[in-house]
């Protein structure tokens, strides 16, 4: 599948570096659950409500010692214009699935008349601790690319 592929998608790579320290660690990235393979990106299905996706990837490496998820991405909007990327609380995903973790934050968004937007992420504290306390709050991420009619 390709990121033009993934129409009403919300396409992410979640961070270069962090997929490629995976593979060469010989651990394996699992995607399910209405998520999709798209390119180096992951494409996250979207849902009947607006900004909200669902999907999920699972990066397991070293024997189970080094396990992260990433599940149903929602890019949420804030009043005063800033916006940020969400996903379930990994140690609620059997329990509780609306409790949520804000994991980046969201640059200005760039329009690309096809109907998405790209955005630049930039890690917050539960983004650091979601991958593993291995990159610092601010580090970039990479670009999203979502549906975006505005």
């Amino acid at each position: 599948m390709t990121e033009q592929a993934a129409a009403g998608a919300l396409v992410w790579g979640v961070k270069a570096s962090f997929r490629d320290y995976v593979r060469r660690a010989e651990g394996e990235v699992k995607i399910t659950a209405g998520a999709e393979a798209a390119g180096d990106a992951f494409a996250f299905t979207p849902t009947d409500e607006k900004l909200k996706f669902a999907g999920e990837v699972d990066f397991d490496a070293h024997g189970g010692m080094l396990k992260v998820t990433v599940a149903d991405p929602w890019i949420e909007l804030a009043d005063d214009g800033s916006a940020s990327l969400s996903v379930v609380n990994p140690a609620r995903l059997t329990t509780d699935r609306s409790q949520r973790l804000t994991i980046a934050t969201l640059g200005d968004f760039t329009p690309a008349g096809d109907g998405t937007a790209k955005a630049p992420a930039y890690l917050t504290m539960n983004g650091v601790w979601l991958l593993g306390n291995v990159y610092g709050p601010g580090d970039e991420l990479d670009t999203v690319t979502f549906p975006w009619d505005a």
